[in-house]
């Protein structure tokens, strides 16, 4: 067991660096946004398993520095993952497929954002072609918290053979996303990330590693491959001394 900066924030580490296999664009997608969210300081997601969040769910579960909750219910999972970024005082994240699932996040994106937590909310969705088809889980998620939340972002559908451009939007997503949640003023933020089938591992491509498209892939001990400055707020004298004689 290996512990962050926050104490509260503990990672199950499983091994010396991230193993995992991409098996298609799907998976390679997902691996390289979870990779960077860790390395920003995500140890903790709740998911609510579903078919269409598959590729994320999977990235998850073999991240070596990220500790994954099963809860059935999207609702519970987004309370449970609230109550996660309270306790450790940073972010905690909760996934779930697409559709009416997604809408089950509502409630936790409403109380994050008037009590000021921090939470990424992140939903799988239908390829933008077959969207708005009639089915039940083709509905609109795009800005689907409205204001509720502090920053949201319809993810560029996977690529095949991604350029070193597209590897590093995913990155800077990743880090974005936190920067967004954390403040100034903290609270939800909402990543939509549609996947076209097969969603699961394909046999067919079974030799594709991380390293073959991803040229910013690193070890667990390299640090973020973006990171985040903000400036101090602050008010100038000329303004402060008139309010301090008032």
């Amino acid at each position: 067991m290996e512990t962050s900066s926050n104490p509260r924030c503990s990672r199950n580490l499983k091994g010396q660096s991230l193993i995992i296999i991409i098996m298609n664009a799907n998976s390679l997608w997902a691996h390289i946004f979870i990779d960077e969210l860790a390395k920003g300081g995500i140890c903790t997601v709740a998911i609510a398993p579903g078919s269409r969040s598959t590729p994320l769910t999977l990235a998850f579960a073999s991240h070596p520095g990220i500790n994954v909750f099963s809860i059935l219910d999207e609702r519970g999972a987004a309370f449970f993952a609230l109550g996660a970024s309270l306790y450790q005082g940073s972010p905690a994240a909760v996934l779930c497929t697409s559709g009416t699932a997604a809408a089950n996040l509502f409630p936790a994106a409403m109380e994050a954002n008037l009590a000021r937590v921090p939470l990424i909310l992140i939903t799988a969705d239908r390829p933008h072609d077959v969207r708005t088809s009639g089915a039940n889980q083709s509905a609109d998620q795009v800005k689907l918290f409205g204001s509720h939340v502090r920053w949201s972002e319809d993810v560029v559908p996977p690529q095949d053979q991604p350029h070193q451009r597209s590897v590093r939007y995913l990155r800077t997503l990743a880090a974005r996303a936190i920067s967004q949640t954390l403040g100034p003023v903290p609270g939800p933020v909402h990543l939509n990330f549609p996947f076209r089938k097969p969603l699961e591992p394909s046999k067919a491509a079974s030799s594709m590693t991380p390293e073959m498209h991803d040229p910013t892939t690193h070890h667990r001990h390299d640090p973020a491959f973006t990171t985040v400055q903000r400036g101090l707020a602050q008010i100038p004298n000329f303004q402060l001394k008139p309010l301090v004689s008032l």
